[in-house]
């Protein structure tokens, strides 16, 4: 009777409490600001929507899958949709991510107590490195760990797992970064295949994949009448491209994840000769994964190694021989998550502060503004957004209201430079500047009167 209580509770007990956990990032989706790359994201899908073309109608500088995923919604329901409906299509991917990783520790014979603790391990990692944000990359690394289990699961389904790879790029251009992955897990774990074999698996994963990426290059050439938009998608406009951005992350954001790598050396005799391999593919792959940090170091593209990261330290706790050794390491990573989730809920996660932090921003304060707008700025009126980086009200309002930025063509949805915006605050119909710009006055002078102006909160609108 004991054992049977013990077994419903331990069942049933971390069921809730998964549950529970889920139930608290959906919260944390209603109520956390909305980010700048929101308003660049559901903006140009709404765009989409509407009939325009990425690459020609609209400056797209990812690739389009996603932002056509987007779209959908917009095009079945109309653009008055509550602005979750995007957040909760990446949390659906962010779920499908979580199952991926436990298909991929069953896999590698991980047992059930370990892949339980690696699953709460997931959403804690998941929710502290800013994917509360709508992002690219919950779609990009389903793709990349769809990809990844196939090929550790199916012995022939090579021109998948090259499709698989095709799509992880054609959700953010990073995903480029599990071509070398694909290609190490070939090399290191089909202990199945000779040298020979497996060199020629890899050669057709990227055959699939190249010939996929060629049609969709194709397809684009033919609707945009350009060839030279893959040129977007390599990192244009990134203010940092330095190798400092990977020891920025390692040394700020990463380190807490990976320090169980320490105990590798303890377990290194004790262990077969594929889970070594298994080990040396999962760190290189994270370091290869690190490489993005190269154009930024934003919180959010962790998102793709946190899988990687997760399935790492399962393996090496399911192999610590001793008991209170395995218990320790695993309270240890647990307490040290918990620790920067609450550090993350703080900084980012709930509320922002301004780019002086002088002042919190909330999602409140954020619709107090979109609430303000949608009732002076005329619907569709072709509108300037002066950038500033304080969350308030630019660029994410692209995403929140019906505003048509000035000529879509050179548009970046409120990522534009200043010399820019200032060129096309001639033709607007609208601006839409807070008081606090350091542009202010500049941007005022090239409106040409007559013009009506209304202000709320520092957010100052002129129409003409």
């Amino acid at each position: 009777m004991i054992k049977n209580n013990r077994v419903i509770f331990s069942k049933y007990g971390y069921i809730l409490f998964v549950f529970i956990l889920i139930c608290s990032y959906i919260y944390s989706l209603t109520i956390a600001p909305v980010n700048a790359d929101y308003g660049y994201y559901v903006g140009a899908a709404k765009s989409m929507a509407q009939g325009l073309v990425p690459y020609r109608d609209i400056s797209l500088g990812y690739p389009p899958f996603v932002f056509y995923l987007l779209s959908i919604p917009y095009v079945l329901c109309g653009t008055d949709i509550s602005p979750l409906v995007p957040m909760y299509i990446a949390f659906l991917f962010n779920l499908a991510n979580g199952y991926l990783i436990w298909l991929i520790l069953k896999n590698f014979g991980i047992n059930k107590f370990i892949r339980q603790y690696a699953i709460v391990l997931y959403v804690i990692y998941l929710y502290s490195v800013e994917s509360v944000f709508l992002g690219l990359e919950p779609f990009s690394t389903f793709w990349g760990l769809l990809g990844t289990y196939i090929l550790l699961k199916n012995k022939k389904h090579l021109g998948v797992a090259g499709l698989c790879l095709t799509l992880a790029f054609l959700c953010k251009q990073y995903a480029l970064l599990y071509a070398p992955i694909y290609a190490l897990l070939i090399l290191l774990l089909r202990v199945d295949k000779t040298i020979k074999e497996r060199i020629f698996a890899v050669l057709q994963v990227a055959l699939w994949s190249l010939i996929s990426v060629l049609i969709v290059h194709l397809f684009f050439v033919c609707l945009t009448g350009q060839g030279d938009y893959f040129t977007l998608l390599l990192g244009t406009g990134y203010g940092r491209r330095s190798f400092s951005g990977v020891v920025e992350v390692l040394r700020k954001r990463f380190f807490h994840m990976f320090f169980i790598v320490l105990l590798i050396p303890f377990i290194w005799n004790k262990v077969s000769r594929l889970e070594i391999k298994r080990m040396i593919f999962l760190i290189i792959s994270i370091f290869f994964l690190l490489l993005q940090n190269y154009y930024d170091t934003s919180p959010h593209y962790l998102i793709f190694i946190v899988p990687y990261v997760v399935v790492l330290i399962a393996i090496i706790i399911g192999n610590i021989s001793f008991a209170w050794v395995r218990v320790a390491s695993c309270l240890v990573v647990l307490l040290l998550a918990i620790f920067f989730l609450v550090k993350a809920t703080k900084d980012y996660q709930i509320i922002r502060e301004d780019e002086n932090n002088h002042c919190i921003i909330t999602r409140n304060q954020q619709l107090e503004v979109v609430r303000f707008l949608q009732k002076v700025v005329p619907p569709e009126s072709k509108t300037v957004v002066a950038r500033q980086w304080n969350y308030l009200v630019t660029p994410h309002l692209y995403g929140l209201i019906d505003i048509a930025p000035v000529d879509y063509r050179n548009t970046r949805f409120g990522f534009e430079e200043d010399p820019q915006l200032l060129e096309q605050v001639k033709d607007a119909e609208v601006l839409i500047i807070e008081t606090s710009h350091p542009l202010y006055d500049q941007f005022i002078n090239q409106l040409k009167p007559p013009y009506q102006s209304c202000i709320y909160k520092d957010v100052h609108v002129f129409l003409r």
